[in-house]
């Protein structure tokens, strides 16, 4: 299972940025305080770029401070790591750094 994250501009509803991470990291990313943002923003009030920008920042300092930490965290199964979560808030963090007022949207896919 995957979840996809977009940026969407908020006039025309084209794709300003997308990326995709497998769902079984949801418990590092939870450790790491980006689950809210990355995983249920809907839920927890993430409606733009903007919205995400201080959790992420925040969420990638503690994965980069202590990356024995949240490599425990890592699945048991299937080929995600602490690098894919690391490379996914990152690009996350600059994107909505880049389209603050993109709107936020998801999908789960199964591949």
């Amino acid at each position: 299972m995957y979840l996809t994250l977009f940026l969407v501009h908020p006039k025309d509803n084209r794709v300003l940025y997308d990326k995709k991470i497998a769902v079984n990291l949801d418990k590092m990313a939870a450790a790491a305080g980006v689950y809210k943002a990355l995983w249920q923003p809907y839920e927890n009030k993430y409606a733009y770029g903007r919205d995400m920008v201080g959790v992420l920042e925040d969420g990638l300092k503690e994965l980069h401070n202590k990356p024995g930490y949240y490599k425990t965290f890592e699945p048991q199964s299937g080929p995600e790591t602490y690098n894919h979560l690391v490379n996914f808030v990152d690009k996350t963090l600059k994107a909505c750094l880049h389209f603050p007022d993109a709107v936020i949207t998801q999908i789960h896919t199964e591949a």
